[in-house]
Formats: C-alpha cells, sequence, structure tokens
C-alpha cells in the first residue's frame, strides 16, 4: 500500500468514524423527542460535530432521518442473523425457529425499547414530509433482510408441516411481525403512562402475544 493509499484509508475510516457517531447521536434524540423537534444544531452537538461538517455528510435532515433509521434497521438485522445462524436454529421444524424468533423479538424489546419509538416517530415523519418510496429504498432493504428470516422459517413450516397450511407467506409474516411490532410500539411509548398499564410488565404482555400466535400457527 501506498502512502497515498494509506492516507486515504485513513481518512474514509476517519468520515465513517464520524457518519456512526452521527448516526448514533440521532438515533437517540430522534427516538426521545421525535424528530420534528430536533435540529441540525442538536445533532451537532450532540455528537460533538461541527455543523458546516453535518450539513457535508448530510444535505437535509430527511437525509439524515432515513439514513439513521436504515442503520438502526441493519444493526438489527445483524442481530437477528447472529442468533440464527446457529446448526441448532438450522435443525429445528418451521414453527420452532418462529417460536425462537419470536422469544429473540422479546429479547431485542427488553435491551432496546428505544428502537420501537425510532420507528414510530420515523413513520409519521415521512408520511408528512413526503419522503418517496425511491428514499427508502436502503431503509426497505434493511428490513426485507430481517423479513427473510422469518419468511424461510414460514416456508419451512409448511414444508415440514408443522405449520397450519393454507396462508400466503408474506400474509402470515405480516400479520404475525406486524401483530408484535405494533405491541412493542405502543409498550415502548405508553406502556406505563396510567397506573393500570402497570399491573402486566411489557415482556409478559410480548410473551402472552406471541404464545396465541404460535398455538394459532400450529397445525
Amino acid at each position: 500500500m501506498t502512502l497515498k493509499e494509506k492516507r486515504q484509508q485513513e481518512a474514509d475510516l476517519l468520515k465513517h468514524s464520524r457518519i456512526a457517531r452521527i448516526l448514533d447521536a440521532s438515533k437517540a434524540l430522534f427516538a426521545e423527542n421525535g424528530i420534528d423537534a430536533v435540529t441540525m444544531d442538536d445533532i451537532a452537538e450532540a455528537s460533538e460535530t461541527g455543523v458546516a461538517s453535518l450539513y457535508r455528510y448530510f444535505k437535509t435532515k430527511e437525509e439524515l432521518a432515513v439514513q439513521c433509521v436504515a442503520r438502526a434497521w441493519s444493526l438489527r438485522a445483524a442481530y437477528f442473523t447472529a442468533k440464527f445462524n446457529t446448526d441448532a436454529y438450522r435443525t429445528k421444524t418451521g414453527l420452532e425457529q418462529i417460536e425462537q424468533i419470536l422469544s429473540v423479538f422479546i429479547m431485542q424489546f427488553q435491551e432496546d425499547q428505544s428502537f420501537y419509538r425510532l420507528i414510530c416517530n420515523f413513520d409519521s415523519f415521512i408520511q408528512r414530509k413526503g419522503v418517496t418510496c425511491a428514499q427508502l429504498s436502503e431503509y426497505e432493504a434493511q428490513i426485507l433482510a430481517v423479513k427473510c428470516i422469518v419468511t424461510d422459517a414460514l416456508r419451512r413450516g409448511a414444508s415440514d408441516g408443522s405449520i397450519l397450511a393454507g396462508y400466503a407467506e408474506d400474509a402470515l409474516y405480516y400479520t404475525v411481525m406486524h401483530s408484535m411490532f405494533s405491541l412493542a410500539q405502543k409498550l415502548s411509548l405508553s406502556g406505563d403512562m396510567l397506573e393500570s398499564d402497570r399491573t402486566v410488565p411489557p415482556e409478559e404482555q410480548l410473551r402472552i402475544l406471541a404464545g396465541l400466535l404460535i398455538k394459532s400457527l400450529r397445525k
């Protein structure tokens, strides 16, 4: 490697490190305060980045928000992939794999509830701002990476007879995962807002829902 190439590599690493710091700071601010309420100045301060540098990396807050949430989904996809990239998982029936996926979903909720607040705030933000499907392509690609894990298990279950037949694969995926995701968002946003909300712990509610979904899938 030449000196010029080495310096370019070091510059690229520094840039990637700065961008990662900006996106991590943005995630925390967006999840806690909503996206509209957060300014580029707030993000620059939280990430210890100059405002001019911030705008060199991201021309608009919309662009930054999309990249922020795409990164959050990318980390989630990596989290799920690592959990299921084992021989023990691959030898399970399709239904057993879905049970493990939902169990890991609940574990991830316990570790990072801010993810669900972030997605809720982002969905509302992009609707108001009119962000196009083309602008969301990278974001969608990260979601589809997680979707493939679930649909592979559903397909396996239909093949090995452990999952009830008669439903389209995508229909099952969206019904099961949207049910879990919607409850997780509700619990992360206002799960203990009222005294009565504290009767059943959030994780227990998710476990009950997961159990009901598994029973409905079992052949």
